[in-house]
């Protein structure tokens, strides 16, 4: 309770990262007191109605289990890492952070204004798949030096084969780049929510989240290069591959997942396409 309290007074106290408070085109007094209404309103829905409901849906729809919330960090921020599986996962990471994260959402959420407000108190802020978004870069990392949650989809939208997908490079970066301490967690059952039709209407799949241990990403890529004989990439003895700090924030997520989930995220595939690509960049040289 004492950290939701300091994150309300964060909030408030700072610049919004989110709603009404970026509207520059308001009066100074009339912003403020909309950015304290919004900030007001997110944390008394987030924990009078959005958690509730999320916790009747999803146990009345799924067996729903939860371990690792021992590993959470009972103070300051993190950055949670999920993969993706299907629509229910939002609900699902509302349910399982004790505290109101940020995440980053897909901007097209942002265009309708009801979908785009409930993303919103939720927490959501936009980000353009498919290019180097500066401002959601920037959004993000404003939220970890504010220690506060931020949660991120690596992969940057559901897999359709269930299996984890290649990730985009903006999560390892922000990570990498911050310091951050990283919480791997892996979600699996909620794609049988979506299947209702062929499993049966009346069937409760079982849906499992896995929090695993915390870690800060740089470190974990210098233990995997190791432990696994792999030469650094960059000056100073440093493993510099984004693609390579990419592949290490994906294991630590297959890590929680059983093994028909994990797709090419093993440390054997992780080992060889890292020295397939020092092997290419030593060729263009």
């Amino acid at each position: 309770m004492r950290l939701i309290w300091q994150d309300y007074l964060t909030e408030l106290k700072e610049p919004a990262l989110i709603g009404p408070g970026l509207n520059n085109r308001l009066p100074e007094g009339l912003r403020c007191i909309l950015h304290y209404m919004f900030v007001t309103l997110r944390y008394l829905s987030m924990y009078f109605f959005f958690k509730p409901l999320a916790w009747l849906i999803l146990h009345t729809i799924s067996d729903f289990k939860v371990r690792g919330l021992e590993n959470l960090p009972t103070e300051g921020g993190y950055v949670g890492t999920w993969n993706h599986l299907s629509n229910f996962d939002p609900m699902v990471g509302t349910l399982c952070t004790p505290r109101p994260p940020y995440v980053m959402t897909k901007a097209e959420y942002f265009k309708t204004p009801i979908l785009g407000g409930v993303a919103s108190i939720l927490g959501g802020f936009p980000v353009r798949r498919g290019e180097a978004d500066r401002q959601a870069v920037k959004t993000a990392l404003a939220v970890v030096k504010r220690k506060q949650l931020l949660g991120i989809y690596p992969e940057g939208t559901r897999s359709r084969t269930y299996q984890l997908q290649d990730p985009h490079p903006g999560a390892a970066m922000i990570s990498s780049s911050s310091s951050a301490v990283v919480i791997p967690i892996g979600i699996y059952g909620t794609e049988n929510i979506m299947r209702r039709k062929k499993f049966g209407f009346l069937r409760r799949p079982k849906v499992q989240v896995s929090m695993g241990q915390p870690y800060n990403l740089k470190e974990a890529a210098i233990a995997f290069a190791l432990e696994h004989g792999l030469a650094a990439s960059g000056k100073r003895g440093r493993h510099e591959d984004l693609e390579f700090l990419s592949d290490i924030m994906m294991l630590k997520i297959a890590e929680q997942l059983p093994v028909e989930y994990r797709g090419h995220f093993t440390p054997e595939d992780i080992a060889g396409r890292y020295r397939q690509r020092l092997e290419h960049k030593k060729v263009a040289q």
